[in-house]
């Protein structure tokens, strides 16, 4: 695809479990969903993976990037043993919390979900090509009425466990960080040095260099 060698199109939606779904087209190339919509889209049969079904048990996964009109809940709870086999994992995913609700998920239970799973949310600004830590789940969710989105960056060491392991509430706001030391040089400088990875109990800090591909949406 477009020239990359290490890019293979797969042509199914990804959601919870594998299985047949309906795809409802947009006149635009960008917002295909997988649920009814008021406008009355035309509708067309697709192959629906989950993740965890579609990738081999063991498969290193670097970084899922998602942007699927509301289906992030879906696609989550799809791949929870990836998640749980890859520490290192960063998620990059658009959250949309009306698109969430249409597919019968809670934001509030999206973004508790990827905190307890030991991720730390962070919200990137696209005016000012920064990140900020999501410290209340409310207020980002209140900020986004209607169709308004945000783009989130989850990186791992919310708590000691990592990804795919539940967190202690006490292990979620600890001092420490996850760095990436090999982020490109014009990347923003405050995405380098995130998430909280120290445990209060003599945990050893984790800082990971992490390269390759593996994504989905």
């Amino acid at each position: 695809m477009n020239r990359y060698g290490n890019v293979t199109a797969v042509p199914a939606a990804v959601g919870e479990k594998s299985g047949d779904a309906s795809l409802y087209r947009s006149s635009f190339h960008c917002d295909h969903r997988t649920y009814p919509t008021e406008e009355g889209r035309r509708e067309i049969p697709v192959a629906m993976v989950s993740v965890d079904e579609f990738l081999p048990t063991g498969q290193r996964v670097d970084l899922v990037k998602m942007d699927i009109q509301g289906a992030e809940g879906m696609a989550l709870h799809g791949m929870k043993r990836t998640l749980a086999s890859n520490p290192g994992v960063v998620i990059l995913m658009e959250f949309w919390p009306e698109g969430l609700l249409r597919t019968g998920f809670s934001p509030e239970l999206v973004l508790s979900e990827l905190e307890d799973l030991g991720f730390a949310l962070y919200r990137i600004d696209e005016r000012t090509n920064d990140v900020e830590k999501v410290r209340n789940r409310e207020t980002l969710i209140g900020s986004l009425a209607g169709s308004g989105y945000a783009n989130l960056l989850a990186v791992p060491g919310g708590c000691c466990h990592g990804p795919g392991r539940p967190c202690r509430k006490e292990e979620r706001s600890l001092a420490g960080s996850v760095t990436y030391p090999d982020f490109p040089p014009d990347f923003p400088s405050s995405t380098r040095s995130l998430a909280p990875s120290s445990c209060s109990s003599g945990g050893a800090s984790r800082s990971r260099s992490r390269s390759g591909s593996g994504s989905a949406g």
